[in-house]
Parts: structure tokens; sequence; C-alpha cells
């Protein structure tokens, strides 16, 4: 790496600076005022049962008291459910195995990123609205996959709701986390655009730009001009966020048990395959594309698998304290 800095310095700046270019066009306008108000509604509801999201909580079946996590998972975008799990377990408002549990299914890009970066791609709102659909439905799926009983109930701990001096202190930190992470990414993404992806198709060029970095991914989605197609990969690189998500989550997440973040993300990556294929022979009946029997069985397969290592997963501990730091 440091020897590519130094023979090739221009593309290591070209790839900073568009870094730095959709960090602040982009991602500080759609995600900071999020990470804001997310902070503030996590502090100020957690541990409180609010009847109006109590359907939602038990539909997710988390414990009373969680359903702002659960909200601002959904809602939020990413990594912000994520970080906002890490922090409640930090300040002892949830239990190490309730965080466990909602990391497979509460970290997800939120409508802001999705009507703003992905909306554009699409003549029809109608088809992001699709997308948001099938990328919810595939984290509920996510969280129907993973067992839950009264290990999960928290801890019952109250914690002070945050002033707005702390609220901004956190949100800068969270959004110069994510920046740095989306500006290495461009990085290297710049240098493998300079060898290796100009050489590959429109779609293989999106999807591994996706694979590394999601925003990156969603911006190409452009270079793709079946309608099908977009729609696909669009729905493929939602679920799995990227690398450069999965770098963030896991940086802001210390003391978090990620074990089922993986697992989780790989099975909405698969639902949310199989229904994307299914909805864009609808929705694009002129430009649908018609993948061979042998990939959709596959993918059914990798859900089915996922569902059951989920559920036989070995029980969580009934005792499990909260973590403090």
């Amino acid at each position: 790496g440091m020897l590519l800095l130094i023979l090739d310095t221009q593309t290591a700046a070209e790839g900073a600076r568009e870094g730095l270019q959709l960090c602040i066009r982009t991602l500080i306008p759609s995600l900071f005022p999020f990470f804001i108000l997310s902070n503030l509604l996590t502090s100020s509801m957690l541990e409180n049962n609010f009847a109006f999201l109590r359907p939602f909580g038990k539909l997710c079946r988390v414990s009373p008291g969680d359903e702002a996590l659960v909200a601002v998972g959904f809602l939020g975008g990413y990594p912000v459910g994520a970080q906002n799990i890490a922090l409640s377990l930090r300040n002892g408002t949830i239990s190490q195995d309730a965080a466990k549990r909602m990391m497979a299914f509460c970290n997800n890009a939120g409508p802001a990123f999705l009507f703003g970066i992905i909306g554009p791609m699409f003549s029809s709102k109608s088809a992001v609205w699709l997308l948001w659909i099938i990328h919810i439905a595939g984290a509920l799926a996510a969280s129907f996959a993973i067992p839950s009983g009264s290990s999960f109930q928290s801890p019952a701990k109250r914690c002070r709701p945050m002033d707005m001096s702390r609220l901004m202190e956190q949100a800068v930190k969270t959004m110069a986390n994510v920046c740095g992470w989306v500006i290495i990414f461009r990085i290297v993404l710049q240098f493998l655009d300079t060898w290796v992806l100009w050489r590959i198709s429109a779609p293989g060029r999106v999807l591994m730009s996706g694979f590394f970095e999601l925003s990156n991914g969603c911006v190409r989605l452009s270079e793709i001009t079946n309608d099908g197609l977009r729609f696909l990969i669009g729905s493929g690189i939602l679920a799995f966020g990227g690398l450069c998500v999965t770098m963030q989550t896991f940086s802001l997440c210390r003391g978090c048990d990620m074990s089922c973040y993986f697992p989780g993300k790989i099975l909405q990556g698969a639902f949310s395959f199989l229904a994307s294929y299914c909805m864009q022979l609808i929705v694009f009946p002129g430009s649908c594309i018609r993948l061979p029997m042998g990939v959709i069985l596959f993918a059914a397969v990798v859900l089915l698998s996922m569902v059951f290592c989920l559920r036989k997963t070995k029980n969580f501990s009934s005792n499990s304290a909260p973590v403090v730091v």
C-alpha cells in the first residue's frame, strides 16, 4: 500500500478527493441530522413503554422499552442503528444478549439514503419504495430467524437523556468515523478503477464497488442500462451494506458481541435477492432479467440454511448481565 501511494500518488489523491466530495455532498447532509436525532430519541425513550411503538417491538420480539432502538435501526441508516445499540449497551440499559440479537437486524439503510441516492437512478418512485419495503422485510426475516425469549429481557436500569453538548460530541465523532472509512475505501476503489474494474462489465463494476463501499456502488447504478438488473443489484448491495459499512459498524461497536451480525446480513441478502428478483419480473416486465434456476435455488438454500443455523443457535444465557463501560 505504501508503495502504491508512492508510485501512483495522483490516483490516491483523486480517490481521497472524490471520497471527501461524497462525504460533504451526500453523507453528511443525509446522515448527520439522523445521528443527533437518533441519539436523542434513544436516550430519551429507552426503557419507556410507548404504546404506539409496542406493536412494532412485538413484531421484532424485543423487550418492552427497546422499541426505540429497533425504530432507529430501521430509519436511521447505516451505521446509526448499530451505534445506538452499542451506546445503550455501554450505558447498561440493555444486556449483551439483547444487543447481540438486535445487531442482526437493527443496522439498515435509511430512507434518507434510499430516496436521496438511489431514487434518482429509477424513473419510477414506486421502484424505490419497493426496494425499501424489501430491505425492511429482509431485516424482519432476520429478526424472526433468531430465537427470543425471557433471556432477552433488558436490565431494569434507566439512563438519563444526554444533553445537547454530549449529543453533538457523539454525532461529530460518529460522522468523522464514517467519513474516514468512506475516504479510505474510495481510495481503494480508485486504484481498482485504474487497474482492474475498467476491464469488466458495468454490472460487475457496480457489484464490486458496492461490495467495497455502498455509496459508490449506489451512485454507479446508473451505469446499468437494464432496469430489472439495476433493481436486483441495488437491492443486493443495500442488504449487505458493503465492507466499508461493516468496518464503520465494528469500529463503533467495540465491546459488543457481533457474532450474529454477519449471519443476519447474509440472511437479509438472500431474502432481498429472492424478493427483488420476483418483484422485478412484475415491475419491469419489458426489461426484466431471467436467471438460471440453479442461481435461484442456491439463494433459496442459503436463506433456509441461515434460518436453520440461527434457529439452532445455542440459547442465550438468561443470566447475562449488562456491560457497563
